[in-house]
């Protein structure tokens, strides 16, 4: 059987009649992965917490080394990278219902195709990887080498770790992990992503599923062909408290046209930016980024994320016309296949015969084929 068509950036359609605002957005699940030999998340574990430094105490911090997951997912579970994502959703929600889902993809995906659908060259080449399990599309993204690497020279790590401090019992974590449900372009989608930090709120609980917070610290046991172990530990928090986090060298002023997407996709409301000089960082603040927020405001930046949403209106209208092209192929070719950039023109759609990216029982949960399922 022959390829698929590339996706060509010239097809991708604005429609106008088609909302690109997020709708009916709300919390699914969460997990911690933990240090240890066994690949093991908590669930539904907990960010790390946003501990400010008094008002005019300065902090001086190193340049990152040693090493860094890349991508801890596809690094934990080389097999099936997405797994986490159903395994913690099956402690959480138990009784999920993806009949009315259409795409499950990462961030990081979505923020690659974004920039594609802009017409603009990426910071490097992706390639995603694509199959269809019943009547729904997963996307994620693909990593080469996710295993950990050497530091990346700046001091992101550092800034986390002097500013943030993982709640008790959940010590030996390494990156907390959320999954969230949203309307988009007229898809109903599944998004996973990765949380920074927790500021903690008053109704930090409001909206999560009933006895959603409970832990009992205990291994549960995953259905044989599982990669992983489940720990029921930590406490679930809404939205309204994730924060996320960057440093900018004071030298170069806060641009934050590239963090738009990354925190319009998962609906994060604050950003936390560490300003330094060489390593000092001082007076750290959080940022309330919500429509309801317009006074927060960058110079050169697009205001708020409600701003930053209708001035790329017709970059995200392309980007749902794109997840539905995508969608289409995979259902006309029930197999795995890999979204690959070329250039700025082109999308190469390449099949994967004989590959199955979910274990056996998360298929038949989904509602997948026998076919597929035949892992």
């Amino acid at each position: 059987m022959k390829d698929p068509l590339p996706i060509l950036w010239s097809s991708l359609v604005d429609d106008p009649s088609v909302s690109v605002t997020k709708k009916n957005f709300r919390d699914l699940t969460s997990y911690n992965w933990l240090k240890g030999k066994t690949s093991t998340i908590a669930v539904p574990g907990h960010p790390p917490i946003w501990k400010p430094k008094p008002a005019g105490e300065a902090t001086q911090l190193k340049k990152d080394k040693g090493r860094t997951f890349v991508n801890e997912n596809a690094a934990r579970c080389p097999v099936y990278p997405m797994e986490p994502l159903f395994r913690s959703l099956a402690i959480s929600a138990p009784d999920f219902d993806f009949g009315p889902i259409s795409l499950i993809i990462d961030r990081a995906s979505l923020r690659r195709l974004l920039e594609f659908a802009t017409g603009q060259a990426p910071k490097k080449k992706f390639t995603l990887n694509v199959q269809r399990f019943g009547g729904l599309t997963m996307i994620f993204n693909h990593s080469e080498k996710p295993k950990a690497k050497g530091g990346f020279g700046g001091y992101g790590d550092g800034f986390e770790n002097a500013f943030t401090r993982w709640p008790k019992g959940l010590e030996h974590s390494t990156r907390h992990h959320r999954v969230v449900e949203y309307e988009f372009g007229g898809m109903q989608m599944l998004v996973r992503f990765e949380a920074d930090a927790a500021i903690m709120q008053e109704d930090a609980k409001e909206g999560l599923p009933i006895g959603w917070a409970t832990s009992d610290g205990q291994i549960h046991p995953t259905p044989d062909g599982s990669s992983i172990a489940v720990c029921r530990s930590g406490s679930a928090i809404s939205y309204t408290s994730i924060a996320e986090m960057k440093t900018r060298h004071s030298g170069k002023g806060r641009n934050m046209g590239a963090i738009y997407p990354q925190i319009w996709f998962s609906n994060t409301q604050h950003i936390i930016i560490g300003t330094h000089k060489d390593g000092l960082f001082s007076d750290v603040v959080p940022t309330d980024v919500r429509v309801d927020c317009p006074e927060r405001q960058y110079e050169g930046n697009d205001g708020s994320l409600g701003d930053w949403e209708l001035k790329n209106r017709v970059q995200l209208s392309k980007l749902g016309d794109m997840l539905r092209k995508i969608c289409n192929v995979a259902e006309g070719h029930q197999e795995a296949f890999t979204v690959r950039y070329v250039d700025r023109t082109m999308l190469e759609v390449k099949r994967q015969p004989n590959k199955v990216w979910l274990p056996r029982d998360v298929v038949q949960w989904i509602g997948g084929s026998s076919t597929t399922a035949n892992c």
